[in-house]
């Protein structure tokens, strides 16, 4: 309300500066309207895409971030892409492919 009295100028630069701090000062703008009360979605097809490549068997976990650093050219630590896939804590660590594991019956 008071960028939008600013804009229009009902407010002075002054006087809005002087609200924003009492507006700050109060604690007012510890958060804002409705933050508690919506319902935040998490992203679902980047981990759809990523848990289906690892479970073909296409890629192991360290092939997707050696693909992901050769792609983007950013090196990430495996803990920080998970996050931004949105996957569960060590989901790339964990993978590797069947057909390398040495049956030793």
């Amino acid at each position: 309300m008071l960028i939008r009295a600013k804009k229009i100028g009902i407010l002075s630069p002054y006087q809005y500066q002087y609200l924003i701090r009492q507006y700050a000062a109060k604690h007012w703008r510890t958060n804002e309207l409705y933050d508690n009360d919506l319902i935040l979605f998490e992203p679902m097809v980047l981990k759809s895409a990523t848990k289906l490549l690892l479970s073909n068997n296409n890629w192991t976990g360290n092939q997707f971030v050696e693909n992901f650093y050769s792609l983007y050219n950013i090196s990430l630590p495996i803990s920080e892409i998970e996050y931004l896939l949105n996957l569960d804590s060590g989901e790339l660590e964990n993978t590797s492919k069947k057909e390398d594991l040495i049956s030793l019956k």
